[in-house]
């Protein structure tokens, strides 16, 4: 039954990223408003096409036809794409034609990100070509599972919140929803971005982005790490790779999501959203390393590096929000109050130290892992093709070295 209902899942991935890319293509070729076409359904033929790849990778893994290895481009040659493309796009933008390229220079800046990020991972690897369904299958559940259900469990928790103040304003008194219906009509109206600055939107924008995204997206992201490796002996660095690809996968939808749908500003949104991978990337390779040890040691590990993920990813969430608050009182650069601009400046400096302490957290367990990770004995053969190390567990192949357990 699980078979069946693991087929009909990704059956159906497959068929709807085929039909979106058809459609949006064919209606690409006979409409005569390009331009609409790619502002209004560009980002929905992007996800089509994700979607296509997640499913044509997905079924390969299910019949056992992936390749055991595949080759990541080198750092600079998946930048030199990104920069490439996003300088296309910036040159679109600028010019007003070839507006119809949008979604595609968008696809290939988010290929080549993650080309980029998977390689800096992966350089110190015993070999150079990465395990297939020990990296690329993350990825893939990073890209499509992770987003799906957490914007599930977002959603439920908006719901729940609305609906427990709206309950709330019933019982203290019934007239009190209808001048919050007039207030919100009001704002909406008017546009006015000020209403960020009130008290409850306030809480609810750090409730929301600081702890309800970070919970969620962490649960969903080592969720599919788990799941591929529960029944399976991996190497420490092999769940480093697993976590830091899952991270990566959900990282480079979402940057793709901000970015197509915020129209003509999209190549800005991909540069500035293109370092936040990083947090992604660091946050679930965190968890993955606290379930080995947990399985190596026992204890409550796991729990642990989730709350630490879950710390990294909300003080990052935090700090933009913070700051996007502060930034919206501020009307023109002469009107600025000093203690604004300061607690502007301070955020920009705290998210740049996250940043840093991010980067170096993951290049330094990259190389560190990496490095312990190279074979010291010859290789056995184990079943389905893959290699193992003889002697101790801590010098095994990083992401070619699981053997489901018996």
């Amino acid at each position: 039954m699980r078979r069946v209902l693991v087929w009909f899942l990704m059956v159906t991935l497959l068929v709807g990223g085929f039909v979106g890319t058809v459609t949006y293509l064919v209606a690409l070729v006979v409409t005569d408003n390009r331009r609409f076409l790619s502002e209004e359904y560009g980002a929905v033929f992007a996800f089509s096409v994700v979607g296509l790849f997640a499913g044509v990778i997905s079924i390969l893994a299910l019949i056992d036809r992936l390749p055991r290895r595949v080759r990541l481009p080198g750092e600079w040659l998946a930048l030199a794409f990104f920069m490439a493309s996003v300088g296309a796009g910036i040159g679109v933008m600028l010019t007003g034609r070839f507006f119809e390229a949008t979604p595609f220079l968008a696809l290939i800046a988010t290929a080549s990100l993650f080309g980029f990020i998977a390689r800096l991972v992966t350089r110190w690897s015993p070999e150079r070509p990465v395990g297939t369904r020990g990296f690329v299958m993350p990825a893939v559940w990073g890209m499509v599972g992770a987003p799906l259900t957490a914007v599930f469990a977002q959603l439920v928790t908006v719901v729940m919140l609305v609906a427990g103040g709206v309950a709330g304003l019933y019982l203290a008194d019934a007239s009190l929803l209808d001048n919050v219906e007039s207030w919100i009509t009001e704002v909406a109206e008017t546009a006015d971005l000020t209403v960020i600055e009130t008290p409850t939107v306030t809480f609810a924008a750090l409730g929301l982005l600081g702890v309800a995204a970070p919970l969620t997206e962490e649960l969903t992201k080592f969720l599919g790490v788990y799941i591929l490796f529960r029944n399976r002996v991996a190497t420490k660095y092999g769940l480093f790779l697993a976590g830091a690809a899952a991270g990566l996968g959900f990282a480079v939808v979402e940057t793709l999501g901000y970015a197509l749908m915020s129209g003509e500003a999209w190549p800005q949104i991909m540069l500035l959203r293109a370092p936040v991978a990083l947090i992604h990337v660091a946050a679930t390779s965190i968890v993955a390393l606290g379930w080995y040890r947990q399985r190596q040691t026992g204890g409550n590990s796991l729990v642990l590096f989730f709350l630490l993920a879950v710390l990294l990813h909300a003080a990052w969430n935090s700090l933009f929000v913070s700051m996007m608050i502060v930034a919206a009182g501020i009307d023109t650069a002469e009107t600025i109050d000093p203690v604004a601009g300061l607690m502007v400046l301070a955020a920009v400096s705290a998210m740049g130290a996250v940043m840093i302490a991010t980067v170096l957290w993951i290049v330094g367990n990259a190389r560190r892992l990496g490095r312990e990770s190279r074979p010291m004995d010859e290789t056995t053969s184990v079943p389905g093709g893959l290699q193992q190390v003889t002697g101790s567990p801590a010098y095994s192949y990083p992401v070619q070295t699981f053997e489901r357990v018996q």
